[in-house]
């Protein structure tokens, strides 16, 4: 299960079930749009491989 969590100006996705972010932006749209149906209705089938998010803190920044 996937929730978007506001932090200051930054939207962040947040794994509950792993207990990790996935991903941040700028942007509450995308945030909400990447969670509902990137990762919950399709992408990974809610396993998402630990080489993405080696190394990132809050997750994969969207905005770049």
């Amino acid at each position: 299960m996937f929730e978007v969590r506001k932090s200051g100006k930054t939207y962040r996705v947040y794994d509950k079930t792993r207990k990790k972010y996935i991903c941040n932006t700028k942007d509450k749209d995308r945030a909400d749009d990447y969670a509902q149906n990137v990762l919950y209705n399709s992408g990974f089938e809610g396993n998402i491989p630990d080489f993405m998010l080696y190394g990132l803190k809050y997750g994969v920044p969207l905005d770049k």
